[in-house]
């Protein structure tokens, strides 16, 4: 469960990097021209992303610690999406196999 909501707030948080008008998108993906040409969507997609991975992360947590972990992952993934993102030097390839690597790591351990 943890692995899936960290993968729901790292696309809750692409989405909400992507819709940001400061951005200078290259459009190398169709999905990235189609979150700027639909910013209002695009955010409420993102909001709900995040709101199940709270409540997810709640869930698995308790409802304290929960949330402080929720802010943690929060200001995490959100410090690194806006270091990394500019440079275009992690894939989508790279994210997909770290995202897989740490679900089966999850359901073994």
């Amino acid at each position: 469960m943890i692995t899936v909501s960290i993968l729901l707030i790292f696309f809750g948080s692409f989405l909400l990097y992507h819709t940001s008008k400061m951005v200078l998108i290259s459009y190398d993906l169709p999905i990235e021209k189609w979150i700027q040409l639909n910013r209002v969507i695009s955010k409420v997609i993102a909001i709900v992303l995040l709101l199940v991975s709270l409540i997810t992360i709640v869930i698995s947590f308790g409802r304290t610690s929960g949330v402080l972990f929720w802010f943690f992952l929060m200001l995490m993934i959100l410090g690194l999406i806006i270091i990394m993102a500019p440079f275009k030097k992690v894939t989508y390839k790279q994210v997909s196999i770290l995202f897989l690597v740490l679900l089966i790591l999850e359901f073994i351990l």
